[in-house]
């Protein structure tokens, strides 16, 4: 017997999913607005640590005046992806963790609800949440003098660039969870995770001469590869190199698109699997 189809084109159970994908999204996002003070860390603090760098830690006397936009948007947006890291491994290792000692998900199966839907409710919500980081960043840094260059051509460019630098670590605090059996030690262990590729990268691939391995992998590691193509196109940087950003060179080819769609697609692909194999015993239905 085939499904029932609506005039959309959607059967009655793929519009269930949804409707229940959309749920789980809106319960995750509205658990954290129930905790102010961590939400108000979570989405303070990379701005926070902006602040401070262009306050304390760049000297614009040593970089000519006609640059310090681009240096301070550049700035931004590492701190965004930071911040985009760091509530991708927060939220959901700690929401996932909590529904698994409760044991919730197999209450949700009990129940007939979608694993899928509860899927795609973490990923939406955490991917939101992470957009509100990278903003509150961006729009402190305009009140900094940080200078973008918009085009809307370029949106595609930049969802990409994002969803590549948020999934991956999306698996990694499904990981965390999986693993931890202590909501604190998974906040720990996801905010070190956070920190540590934050410097280990060389701010996010932002400074190449802080990083200590081999200049090309900023070009393929992916909080790196995301925060240096938001640089290239949403920053007018006239010359790259006289800003630090090189060696290697910012990436603008195509496949440089292509390898972050690889990590998005290949992280749910990862978190299909787990979510199957491991939190809902049997697979998605």
């Amino acid at each position: 017997m085939r499904p029932h189809t609506t005039s959309a084109g959607l059967s009655s159970s793929a519009r269930q999913t949804i409707a229940q994908a959309t749920g789980f999204g809106y319960r995750y996002v509205r658990a954290l607005g129930h905790r102010p003070i961590g939400l108000l860390w979570i989405l303070g603090f990379p701005a926070a640590f902006y602040v401070i760098t262009i306050a304390t830690f760049i000297d614009f006397g040593s970089i000519p005046e006609s640059h310090h936009g681009a240096v301070r948007a550049t700035t931004a947006l590492s701190y965004g992806v930071f911040g985009a890291v760091l509530v991708s491994l927060t939220t959901v290792s700690g929401g996932l963790l909590a529904d698994l000692e409760t044991d919730r998900t197999a209450v949700y199966r009990s129940i007939g609800v979608s694993p899928l839907a509860d899927l795609l409710g973490r990923v939406g919500s955490a991917i939101t949440i992470a957009l509100v980081s990278i903003g509150v960043v961006l729009l402190v840094s305009l009140f900094t003098d940080a200078t973008y260059t918009f085009d809307p051509a370029s949106m595609p460019i930049v969802v990409v660039a994002v969803l590549g630098s948020v999934l991956p670590w999306i698996v990694i605090a499904y990981a965390i969870a999986i693993v931890t059996d202590s909501r604190r030690y998974a906040t720990l262990v996801a905010i070190s995770l956070a920190l540590a590729s934050y410097f280990a990268t060389g701010f996010n691939g932002t400074v190449p001469t802080s990083f200590t391995a081999d200049p090309m992998w900023l070009n393929f590691l992916p909080n790196t590869l995301s925060t240096r193509v938001l640089v290239a196109h949403a920053v007018g940087l006239e010359d790259a190199a006289a800003a630090g950003l090189t060696p290697p060179s910012l990436p603008t080819a195509r496949r440089s698109l292509g390898l972050l769609a690889g990590y998005a697609f290949g992280s749910l692909l990862a978190l299909y699997t787990i979510g199957s194999a491991r939190l809902y015993d049997g697979g998605f239905e």
